[in-house]
């Protein structure tokens, strides 16, 4: 249900939340893992310098097809990228812990609307082992604030 041009609302669990609406948080190209070098230059030369600007030209299939011809990264490349700014929408994600979201099979943010609190406990605590991002995981709380978070978020990658 759509509240005014600012804020949507949404039904969850019986209670009404209102919701502003989420973008790509804005880190630039340089401060991200999960873009390659080789990317981030062919990414500079067509002006996408940072995650917000990325998912606004990955978000629909039409302009990933132009940014894959004007970059030569492939579109399905393209589309990993997309999902990757896309779980950056969600509050509280950054670079960081999105890299251990990924090895933990949260690719996008459909996939966190999906997930459980307590498996997702797990299979980060597992994709994190052995990493400076051990002592660092979110508790159970805060990824059910995520998870969340992703089932209210309007999906923009097509």
């Amino acid at each position: 249900m759509r509240v005014s041009r600012w804020l949507s609302a949404a039904l969850f669990g019986g209670l009404l939340v209102l919701v502003a609406p989420a973008w790509a948080s804005h880190y630039s190209l340089d401060r991200v893992a999960f873009v390659t070098t080789a990317e981030r230059r062919a990414l500079g030369r067509a002006g996408v310098l940072d995650t917000q600007v990325l998912l606004d030209w990955t978000a629909q299939a039409e302009r990933r097809a132009w940014l894959a011809e004007a970059t030569h990264i492939t579109v399905e490349r393209l589309t990993v990228l997309a999902g990757r700014c896309d779980l950056l929408r969600v509050e509280g994600i950054g670079p960081t812990i999105l890299d251990v979201l990924v090895k933990a099979g949260i690719d996008d943010s459909r996939a966190l609307a999906r997930a459980r609190a307590g498996a997702l406990a797990k299979a980060l605590r597992a994709a994190a082992r052995g990493t400076a991002m051990q002592h660092r995981l979110p508790v159970e709380e805060t990824l059910t604030t995520w998870i969340l978070e992703a089932q209210l978020l309007r999906p923009v990658v097509e």
